[in-house]
């Protein structure tokens, strides 16, 4: 049962650094598109065609992506002005609350994305632009970004159970 749990433990580790290294990815090609677009349009009057709407979709990527190691680091946006103010066990607790809501809401938002993306797929959605490109693609990434989010608050919770900690071998104490 150990060996089990060790398993999924690593394997939601490198679900999480692989969609952050889809979401830097993403980053990259946003500022490539953005520069030669800057240098296309300033010096040889011609933008790169679609331009903002390729950055449009890698954006959310972005984001999407970058969900699970945001979590998995403890760097979303927490507001401790009343927590701050409680003994260590009544915080944890708090932990493990922020945690479930954290699941559900993101595995919320990954179930219904992967239904607005199969949707997307079956009628093969593209971009309205000056060219036309699919979006389904990226709106599957959407959906494994929300989903991998949710299973790393569930690795969380399970790390929460076993230890009372939430923090990965190599990560250190939050503040």
């Amino acid at each position: 049962m150990r060996y089990a749990l060790a398993w999924i433990d690593r394997a939601i580790g490198l679900l999480v650094r692989a969609a952050f290294t889809l979401a830097s990815i993403a980053m990259l090609a946003i500022m490539a598109i953005g520069t030669i677009d800057v240098i296309g349009t300033y010096l040889l009057h011609s933008p790169v065609p679609a331009g903002l709407e390729l950055q449009e979709v890698l954006l959310v990527l972005v984001i999407f992506l970058g969900l699970g190691h945001a979590q998995s680091r403890r760097e979303h946006i927490e507001v401790d002005i009343i927590t701050s103010m409680m003994g260590v066990g009544i915080r944890r607790w708090f932990e493990l609350f922020a945690l479930f809501a954290g699941a559900l809401a993101f595995g919320l938002i990954g179930w219904r994305a992967w239904d607005l993306a199969l949707a997307s797929w079956k009628v093969g959605e593209t971009a309205n632009a000056v060219f036309s490109f699919p979006i389904y693609p990226s709106k599957f990434l959407v959906a494994a970004g929300a989903s991998v989010a949710a299973l790393e608050c569930m690795r969380q919770i399970g790390r929460w159970f076993a230890s009372k900690s939430i923090q990965a071998p190599d990560q250190p104490e939050a503040e």
